[in-house]
C-alpha cells in the first residue's frame, strides 16, 4: 500500500478467516481493527480467484443473502473498491447494494448501490462527477460482468458513517450484491490527484495480469509454434489476428497488445527464430561465384533445380529457392532468392587525351559515377591524378558491391597544360550570366576557349560557346555543370569545371487589390512576394508615385491628392536576384468619423448620433459595433445594453462606394452603462420643535472610475400628517422640523445623471416633548432667603434648575437660594423619557424693600345724609402694597379703623373707594374728615405722608410725595388738580436757601412730571408747591 496516512480501513480478499462455528471475518489491514464480520454461515461470501484478476483472490457474494457488516463509525473521504456484478445483462432489476450505510433513508445512506438501468445510485454522498468506474466518470456501471476499479470521493466535506454494509443495500434483504469484491480501501480525507494515481497504480499492478511471452523463442524444427496470452478482454497481434493465441511459421519479431478488465492496455514484443540462415537477395560480380550456405545440414533440402545438397554454388544471376523438411514432416518453403549480376568490372575505362600535357589529369571516362574507391599504379587513391612524367599508368576502381574494374593507359607528356580559371556573375533565372576566362597562357598563347554549359546528359545535351567572355541565359533554375577548355598554341589544353546554381527570380506581388488608398491618410502596402523553393528575400524597396520611398516588407506613404497614383515594389533575394512590379492605384477621399452619446442606465436606450464629415468622401455607409456583439447600420441609432459595464463602441464610416471598396475611418469611444444604484437612507430621530435629519447614503454606480452622480433628489413623507404626501426638500442631507409628534415614513426618490431612478425609505420619529413650567413665590423681604418653586411641568421625568446660567439642582422642587439683591434668571429644563426637553425661565428681581404708603388726597361726595369717601393713595416704596390699615375720623361724629385688601404697585397712585359710606349732616357734623393709613407691622420710611385732613366745603389741589425717595437722579412729581391751572414750585435746601424755582401748566386731574436732581449735593431738600394761593411743602432726600 503506497499511502498509509489517513487510512480508515483496508480490506483485501487474501485476508479472511472463515469457520462455521466462529463466523466469517474480513480483516482490516489498516491497523484500525474495523473488521467486517458475518456470524451466519448462510450469509457468508465465498473466497475465489480468477486469471482476469492476475490470479488474485476475491469474495463472491451470491446475490441472495450474503453480506458483511463493519459496526464501527467511519469518516469517509475517498473510497476505492475492486468489484464486478455477475450478470451478462446490463440492467439492474432492482437495487443491489455493493456498499452502503447500515441504516438510514435512501437519500442519505447509499454509497454505491445498483439501481434500475445501468447506473449506480449515489444518494447525497458521491455525486456523478466524483465517481469513476475504470476510465468512465459518472454513475454508469456497465458492462456489469467486467471487473472495475471504482473511485468515490467527497471533495467538499467529509462523511461520517455510523456503520458500513458490504454486499447489501442497508438492512434490506433481497437487495444483495451478486458478484465479486476483491479489495476495499477507505481514506478519511479527500486524496489529491497524485495520491489517487498512486492508489490506482497499486491496484492496477496487483490485479492486472501480465503478458508472459519470452523475449526470444528459438524453434528446433519447422512446425508452426503456438504463442498465446490469457486473462484479458481482447487481443491485437502484429499479424492482425485478435484471438488469445496465434500460430507462427516464420522467423521474425512479433508483438501483441491486450486490454485488461480495467480498460488499460498491456503490450509485449518477442522474436521467433526457426532453423536456418536465409537471405532474400544479393549482387554477384560477373565472372565470380558464391556458395550459399543456409546452415540446414540436419534437414532434408531440395533446391529449385532438384539439387539436394544443403549448400548451393551460385555462378550467375537469377532466382533461387529451396524446400526444407524436418524429421516431423513439417516443411518450409523459402522465399525466392534474387541474385543480380554486376558487370562493373567490364565497364571501367580511363580517359585518353589526344595530347597529354603537364597538368592534365587522368580519371575514369567510364564507370566514374559508380566508383567508390580507387587504387592507382602511383599508390594514389583519389578519383583524379596528374602525372608529372611520361609512362604507363593503371587504376583499379571498386563499386558499392565490391566489384573491381581495371584499365591501363600510356602517357606521353607534350608540354605544360594551362591551369584553367574563370569567374561567374550572379546567376538568376531568365537573366544572362556573364562568364570570363581568367586562365594564364603559360607563355604559349591561347588559341581557343570553348565553354560547355550543361546539362551534359539528356535529350537536348549541352550548349557550346566560344570566346573569352560569354553571356549565357539558363532556361530554368537549377544546378548546371560548366566546363571551359582552353587550347594553347603548343597544343596543350586544360579544362576547368564548376557548377553554377541558377537561382529563381522573386515572384513580386503586393496587396494593392486589398488596400484602399485614401487621401491624407497613411496607407500601407504589404509585400506578398516569395522565392520559389523557399528562397530568402533580403531586400524590399518601395517607390511611390508621390516621390516617397520606403523599405521593408510593409511600405507606407501618404497620398495627399485624390486621383491616380503608382506603387512600385522591387525585391532582392539572398542570391542577388532582383525583380519588380508596378501598379496603378486610385486615391479616394476619406470621411472623418465622429459621434456623440450620453451615458445611460442599464435597460434604457443609449442614443448614438453620428457627426461624420463627408465633405471629401461623399455618401458613407455606417456600421456601429456596440461592444456587446450587436451592431447597426443606421446613421443615427440607439441600443439597449442588457448589462451594465464599459463598452467600446466603434463607428466605422465607409465612403465612396457605400459599403464597398471605399475609404474608411473609425472612431472608438467608451460608453458607460450604469446599474441603477440601490437607494440607501438613514434618519435620525428628533424632538418636536427640533429638526430630524435625513441622509442619503446611496452609493453611485461606478464604471471605468467615473461615478454616475446624483442629479435630482426628492424627500417625501408619503403620508404627511395622515393626509400626505409632503415634499420636504432635495438636499443630500435634509433637515425637517415636524409640526406634530409621531412616526413618519420618509421616502427618497432620486434620479442619476445617467437617468437611473430609484427610491429608498426609512422611518423617522418626531418625539414628543414635555412642557416645562413653574411658579416662584418670591417673598418681599430683604435677601438672603430661600424659595421653593412649585414645579407645574407636564410629561417630564427629569429636571435641571439653573440660576443665572449655572446648574443648581436636578430635584423636582429644590430650594433656591437668593443671597443678594439683584436680578436673577431662574431656568427650568424638563426632560421626558425620550430624551426630549423643554425650557422655561423667569426673571426675578430681588431688592431691599422700601415701604412707604402715602395718603395723597381725600375725595368725597354727599348724597342726602350719606357721605362717600375716596382716598387717593400712592405707593412711594419699591414693593407692592397689598394690605394696609386705614383709620377714618369724620368730624366729631364718628371714627372707623379697619384693614383694607387693596394692591398698589410700586410708584402707582390709586384712588380707593371706602367700602362703606358714612352718615353726615352738615348742620350737625364738623366740616372736615381725616384719614390715617399705615402698613404695620411693616416699617415705612416716611410716616409724614400717612395722614391727611380735608374740609368738606371746598375742593383743593393734591400734591403726591416725590418718589423714589431718597434718590440720586430723577424724581417723579405727582399732581392732582381740581381744575386746570399753573403750579409753581420752589426748591430750597435745609438752610432755607432757594436753589431752584419753576412752574408747570397742568390740566385738571392727575399729572406726573420727572425732575432731575442728579446735579444736587447730598442732603435734604424741600419742594414748595403753590396752586391758586394754596401752598404745600414736600421733603426729598438726595444721595450720591
Amino acid at each position: 500500500m503506497p499511502i498509509v496516512d489517513g487510512l480508515a480501513a483496508w480490506y483485501s480478499a487474501d485476508s479472511i478467516y472463515a469457520a462455521a462455528s466462529e463466523g466469517f471475518t474480513w480483516f482490516d489491514l489498516s491497523g484500525n481493527d474495523r473488521h467486517a464480520f458475518q456470524g451466519s454461515s448462510l450469509n457468508q461470501p465465498i473466497q475465489q480467484s480468477t486469471s482476469i484478476l492476475n490470479d488474485q483472490n476475491f469474495l463472491y457474494f451470491d446475490g441472495v443473502d450474503d453480506f458483511l457488516v463493519v459496526p464501527d463509525t467511519f469518516m469517509i473521504g475517498t473510497v476505492f473498491i475492486v468489484a464486478q456484478y455477475d450478470q451478462a445483462e446490463n440492467t439492474f432489476s432492482s437495487p443491489k447494494g455493493l456498499l452502503s450505510a447500515l441504516n438510514g433513508g435512501s437519500s442519505n445512506s447509499l454509497l454505491l448501490v445498483g439501481q434500475g438501468g445501468t447506473s449506480v445510485f449515489y444518494g447525497t454522498y458521491f455525486s456523478p462527477s466524483n465517481q469513476q468506474h475504470n476510465d468512465f466518470i459518472g454513475t454508469n456501471y456497465s458492462p456489469f460482468d467486467q471487473w472495475k476499479i471504482s473511485r468515490l470521493s467527497r471533495p467538499s466535506n467529509i462523511l461520517e458513517l455510523g456503520a458500513l454494509v458490504i454486499g447489501r443495500d442497508r438492512n434490506n434483504n433481497g437487495r444483495n450484491w451478486k458478484g465479486g469484491v476483491a479489495e476495499l480501501i477507505i481514506f478519511d480525507y479527500n486524496l489529491n490527484p497524485e495520491e489517487i494515481q498512486a492508489i490506482d497504480d497499486y491496484l492496477q499492478e496487483k490485479y492486472s495480469p501480465s503478458i508472459d511471452i519470452p523475449n526470444e523463442i528459438n524453434v528446433s524444427d519447422f512446425c508452426p509454434v503456438k504463442i498465446g496470452a490469457s486473462g484479458f478482454l481482447d487481443y491485437t497481434w502484429s499479424t492482425s489476428e485478435t484471438s488469445d493465441s496465434i500460430f507462427i511459421s516464420n522467423s521474425g519479431t512479433y508483438s501483441v497488445q491486450a486490454t485488461t478488465t480495467f480498460n488499460t492496455s498491456k503490450a509485449d514484443t518477442f522474436t521467433v527464430t526457426f532453423p536456418g540462415t536465409f537471405i532474400n537477395s544479393f549482387n554477384l560480380c560477373t565472372n565470380t561465384d558464391s556458395l550459399y550456405t543456409p546452415n540446414l545440414e540436419s534437414f532434408e533440402v531440395t533446391w529449385q533445380d532438384g539439387s539436394t545438397d544443403p549448400n548451393y554454388l551460385i555462378t550467375e544471376g537469377g532466382e533461387y529457392s529451396l524446400t526444407v523438411t524436418d524429421s516431423e514432416g513439417c516443411t518450409y518453403q523459402s522465399d525466392t532468392l534474387v541474385v543480380t549480376e554486376d558487370f562493373y568490372s567490364t565497364e571501367v575505362e580511363l580517359i585518353e587525351h589526344p595530347v597529354f600535357c603537364l597538368g592534365n589529369e587522368l580519371y575514369l571516362n567510364s564507370g566514374f559515377a559508380e566508383a567508390e574507391t580507387y587504387t592507382w599504379s602511383t599508390g594514389e587513391e583519389t578519383a583524379f591524378i596528374a602525372p608529372s612524367e611520361s609512362g604507363e599508368y593503371w587504376v583499379e576502381a571498386t563499386n558499392a558491391n565490391g566489384c573491381v574494374g581495371r584499365d591501363t593507359v600510356d602517357v606521353d607528356i607534350a608540354g605544360a597544360a594551362p591551369f584553367v580559371e574563370f569567374n561567374t556573375g550572379t546567376a538568376c533565372e531568365n537573366n544572362a550570366v556573364v562568364f570570363t576566362d581568367m586562365t594564364f597562357d603559360e607563355g604559349s598563347g591561347i588559341v581557343d576557349q570553348e565553354w560547355v554549359f550543361g546539362p551534359f546528359e539528356g535529350p537536348q545535351g549541352p550548349d557550346t560557346v566560344q570566346g573569352q567572355t560569354v553571356a549565357y541565359t539558363f532556361p530554368e533554375t537549377g544546378a548546371y555543370p560548366i566546363e571551359l577548355t582552353v587550347l594553347l598554341a603548343n597544343g596543350c589544353s586544360g579544362t576547368g569545371r564548376d557548377t553554377v546554381v541558377v537561382n529563381p527570380l522573386p515572384l513580386v506581388g503586393f496587396n494593392d487589390d486589398a488596400v484602399i488608398p485614401c487621401a491624407g491618410n497613411e496607407v500601407a502596402y504589404e509585400s506578398q512576394s516569395g522565392v520559389p523553393g523557399n528562397g530568402t528575400i533580403t531586400g524590399y524597396s518601395w517607390l511611390f508615385g508621390n516621390g516617397s520611398t520606403d523599405t521593408g516588407i510593409v511600405g507606407t506613404t501618404v497620398f495627399e491628392n485624390l486621383g491616380v497614383n503608382t506603387v512600385q515594389l522591387t525585391v532582392t533575394t539572398l542570391a542577388g536576384c532582383v525583380d519588380s512590379l508596378m501598379r496603378s492605384v486610385v486615391v479616394l477621399g476619406s470621411p472623418v468619423a465622429e459621434f456623440s452619446f450620453d451615458p445611460v442606465c442599464v435597460g434604457m436606450p443609449t442614443v448614438f448620433e453620428e457627426d461624420v464629415d463627408t465633405s471629401e468622401s461623399g455618401a458613407v455607409f455606417y456600421n456601429w459595433q456596440f461592444g456587446d456583439g450587436f451592431f447597426s447600420n443606421f446613421p443615427n441609432t440607439s441600443h439597449v445594453y442588457a448589462q451594465a459595464g464599459l463598452y467600446n463602441v466603434q463607428l466605422t464610416a465607409t465612403g465612396n462606394d457605400f459599403g464597398g471598396a471605399g475609404c474608411v475611418d473609425k472612431i472608438i469611444k467608451q460608453v458607460r452603462v450604469y446599474d441603477a444604484p440601490t437607494g440607501a437612507v438613514v434618519t435620525s430621530d428628533g424632538c418636536l420643535g427640533d429638526g430630524v435629519l435625513f441622509t442619503d447614503l446611496t452609493q453611485p454606480a461606478v464604471q471605468g472610475g467615473v461615478a454616475d452622480t446624483m442629479d435630482t433628489r426628492e424627500w417625501v413623507l408619503p403620508f404627511g400628517y395622515g393626509q400626505g404626501p409632503i415634499t420636504v426638500g432635495g438636499d443630500s442631507v435634509q433637515v425637517w422640523v415636524g409640526a406634530e409628534a409621531g412616526s413618519y415614513l420618509v421616502q427618497l426618490n432620486f434620479e442619476t445623471a445617467a437617468g437611473c431612478t430609484g427610491s429608498a425609505s426609512a422611518n423617522v420619529d418626531v418625539l414628543g416633548v414635555p412642557e416645562a413650567s413653574f411658579t416662584l413665590p418670591v417673598p418681599e423681604v430683604a435677601p438672603p432667603f430661600v424659595v421653593v418653586p412649585q414645579n407645574t411641568s407636564t410629561d417630564a421625568q427629569g429636571y435641571v434648575w439653573l440660576m443665572n446660567g449655572e446648574v443648581v439642582s436636578t430635584d423636582a422642587e429644590p430650594e433656591l437660594a437668593f443671597a443678594d439683591s439683584g436680578v436673577y434668571v431662574v431656568m427650568l429644563v424638563a426632560t421626558n423619557s425620550l430624551g426630549c426637553n423643554d425650557t422655561t425661565a423667569q426673571e426675578v428681581a430681588v431688592i431691599n424693600p422700601v415701604y412707604d404708603l402715602g395718603l395723597v388726597d381725600i375725595r368725597y361726595s354727599v348724597s342726602g345724609s350719606r357721605l362717600a369717601l375716596r382716598a387717593v393713595l400712592s405707593n412711594n416704596g419699591n414693593v407692592a402694597i397689598r394690605k394696609f390699615r386705614m383709620a377714618v375720623q369724620l368730624g366729631l361724629s364718628g371714627n372707623t379703623d379697619q384693614v383694607m385688601d387693596f394692591e398698589i404697585a410700586p410708584g402707582e397712585v390709586k384712588e380707593f373707594t371706602l367700602p362703606q359710606d358714612f352718615e353726615y349732616l352738615a348742620s350737625r357734623d364738623l366740616p372736615y374728615v381725616c384719614m390715617v393709613v399705615g402698613l404695620e407691622p411693616l416699617v415705612e420710611v416716611d410716616l409724614e405722608n400717612n395722614s391727611l385732613c380735608i374740609g368738606l366745603q371746598k375742593e383743593k389741589a393734591v400734591f403726591i410725595d416725590p418718589y423714589p425717595n431718597p434718590t440720586s437722579g430723577f424724581v417723579k412729581l405727582g399732581f392732582v388738580l381740581p381744575s386746570a391751572g399753573r403750579v409753581s414750585l420752589r426748591i430750597s435746601d435745609s438752610s432755607g436757601r432757594e436753589v431752584d424755582s419753576f412752574s408747570y401748566g397742568l390740566g385738571k386731574g392727575y399729572s406726573l412730571k420727572d425732575y432731575d436732581l442728579s446735579g444736587f449735593s447730598e442732603g435734604v431738600y424741600f419742594i414748595r408747591y403753590g396752586f391758586l394761593g394754596e401752598e404745600v411743602v414736600k421733603r426729598v432726600v438726595v444721595v450720591n
